[in-house]
């Protein structure tokens, strides 16, 4: 009864921003490359996203499409419940928005399969094995995101360097085939080690690209000063933390 006295006539646009308080994941967690991720720790509010859905029906229809909106993956459990849950509801698939792989499994495919609108996404390359960086490669063709965000830990191994070239090889593909289909607008490199300057090359290419983020200043200069010969269109898109 008092849910009806106080909510019964509130606009959806407020009680959707109410419950976006607590079912949304903030960009800057989304976006974040510290050592410890923000979800290495989740913490739940006494009431649980859950049990908010089934207060009535007006929140589940509000609140289903931001509880699914951003999705974070942290373990193998986790992306299969995922699967699961979408391969048997097909109506939750269009909320997903933003993917956050922060280690990859091969079932992350799977699910990008059932996921065609997802826009963001966050990528950790600490691979384990060349298999797994083909993989990761080939399964961003099954979207067309408008940002990209790559952390990249420096890692000097034979699956950091596959990765590499099997995702320079895709975006190379798809730029070349499908030129009019392009939907990436922003590419963020947390680290940008030697390897990754080929790939800006390959990007030279992609008219819609709009900014390419850079952790500091030194990098983008040093970055600069690199491409600017040979590719000043991918110069000019660089940016840094403090020029956003």
């Amino acid at each position: 009864m008092l849910y009806h006295n106080i909510f019964r006539n509130l606009p959806e646009e407020i009680i959707h921003e109410v419950l976006s308080q607590t079912l949304s994941i903030p960009d800057e967690d989304f976006c974040s490359a510290l050592s410890k991720s923000p979800f290495a720790k989740v913490t739940f509010n006494d009431t649980p996203s859950r049990a908010i859905l089934e207060v009535c029906k007006q929140w589940h229809r509000i609140g289903t499409p931001l509880l699914y909106e951003t999705v974070v993956f942290r373990s193998k459990a986790q992306i299969q419940a995922l699967w699961w849950t979408l391969a048997h509801r097909p109506e939750l698939c269009k909320y997903v928005k933003k993917l956050r792989v922060e280690r990859w499994y091969s079932v992350v495919a799977d699910v990008l399969k059932l996921t065609p609108n997802v826009t963001d996404v966050w990528m950790n390359l600490k691979l384990y094995s060349s298999d797994i960086g083909k993989g990761l490669a080939k399964a961003l063709l099954l979207i067309d995101p408008k940002r990209i965000i790559l952390k990249d830990e420096c890692l000097k191994s034979r699956a950091r360097r596959m990765f590499i070239d099997a995702l320079m090889y895709q975006v190379e593909k798809l730029v070349k085939t499908f030129p009019s289909c392009q939907h990436l607008r922003h590419l963020h490199f947390n680290n940008l080690p030697e390897p990754s300057f080929e790939f800006l090359e390959v990007l030279s290419n992609h008219k819609s690209l709009v900014s390419i983020w850079l952790r500091d200043q030194a990098q983008k200069q040093a970055l600069i000063k690199t491409m600017e010969a040979k590719h000043p269109d991918v110069a000019k898109k660089l940016e840094a933390p403090n020029e956003r």
